[in-house]
């Protein structure tokens, strides 16, 4: 059956969270190989999941299923994306990825931590439910009774997609996403709805960022340290 796919991508997804989150919980008892160990199969095993969440997130939108189907896989990619990010300005710093005493990776482990038990509890909520059986390959139109303009959920979109370039420089950024934020609120009636929770959940996502990075570069300041 096809159903077998949404299955198995929410096995992975599980499986792959908790394997990440007993990296980090083995962290915090003891720092040894054992760690590496862990973080290098949870980095063999993220590869199929990504493909997979792409291939999730087609079929989400093709087939109009619901928004939690869109959302999740969503979410994984950005995170994933996101946390390539940060990694390489780690690694432009030399800074061991592992240090928590360095703020940014002590916030990052927080984050991930956070993500992580999400991920878990909402793969097992849906693998619990059962209602993935009951999803169709079939398009639906999307009928609605008071439809918004559709060009604001691609505004949307596109802000939502500026937004996680200028995460960075959240002076920038966040006017931006919070702009893209309402855009994709107020276009959630129309037909292009999946355009407006992808631009919503990119939004959303930068936002955080943008905080984040803003309260970093603050807590660098007042300590007069340089750099991240």
């Amino acid at each position: 059956m096809k159903t077998h796919f949404i299955k198995t991508y929410l096995y992975w997804l599980v499986i792959i969270a908790a394997i990440n989150l007993l990296s980090g919980v083995a962290y915090i008892l003891t720092y040894n190989l054992f760690i590496y160990f862990l973080v290098f199969l949870a980095t063999l095993m993220e590869i199929p999941v990504l493909i997979l969440s792409v291939i999730m997130l087609i079929k989400s939108l093709k087939y109009k299923w619901p928004s939690i189907y869109v959302v999740i896989p969503f979410l994984y990619l950005l995170f994933s994306i996101s946390l390539a990010i940060s990694g390489s300005f780690t690694d432009a710093k030399t800074i061991d990825a592992f240090d928590l005493n360095y703020l940014p990776n002590l916030l990052i482990f927080i984050i991930c931590i956070i993500f992580y038990l999400a991920q878990i509890i909402a793969g097992v909520y849906l693998l619990r439910k059962g209602d993935y059986q009951k999803l169709i390959y079939t398009k639906k139109p999307i009928i609605s009774q008071n439809p918004a303009p559709e060009n604001k959920a691609t505004i949307s979109l596109i802000l939502g997609i500026i937004g996680m370039i200028f995460w960075i420089i959240p002076i920038i950024g966040l006017p931006v996403q919070i702009i893209g934020l309402i855009k994709g609120i107020k276009s959630m009636k129309s037909e292009k709805r999946s355009r407006a929770i992808a631009g919503i959940t990119l939004c959303i996502i930068g936002i955080v960022l943008s905080i984040i990075n803003a309260s970093i570069g603050a807590y660098m300041g007042v300590t007069g340290q340089f750099g991240f």
